[in-house]
């Protein structure tokens, strides 16, 4: 019976050995949720991946913002929102990440969707 050289048998178990590495198990969506208390009056969209939907509605106060961070790894997306006076600005989150919002804002908030490649829904009033 002729038997394997050492070389093969070692190169073969490596190699195993890096396609059980590269498997990349799905993770459970992290969320989280804020409020921003400050006035906004425009919410400037940048993100890569991911959707955003939002839902105008009277009566609200400050924006809320729920988040969904979608990655490989199974953990949040890190900060993804920014506030400067009255612009909040909602990113997207490291490579192989997908961030997914859902925004309640009042009436009159202008959403601008120009640096965004995800979908974007809106409901409720807009003025």
């Amino acid at each position: 019976m002729a038997a394997f050289p050492r070389r093969f048998t070692v190169i073969t178990l490596a190699g195993a050995g890096l396609a059980a590495c590269s498997a990349r198990v799905p993770s459970a969506p992290h969320t989280d949720d804020t409020t921003v208390l400050v006035p906004v009056t425009e919410v400037h969209l940048n993100t890569d991946a991911g959707s955003v939907r939002v839902d105008a509605r009277p009566g609200a106060s400050g924006v809320r913002v729920h988040r969904t961070a979608h990655n490989e790894r199974g953990r949040g997306a890190g900060a993804t929102t920014r506030i400067d006076a009255t612009t909040l600005t909602l990113a997207g989150c490291e490579p192989r990440c997908a961030v997914d919002y859902t925004l309640t804002v009042p009436p009159g908030v202008v959403v601008d969707r120009s640096a965004t490649t995800g979908s974007v829904t809106r409901t409720g009033p807009t003025a």
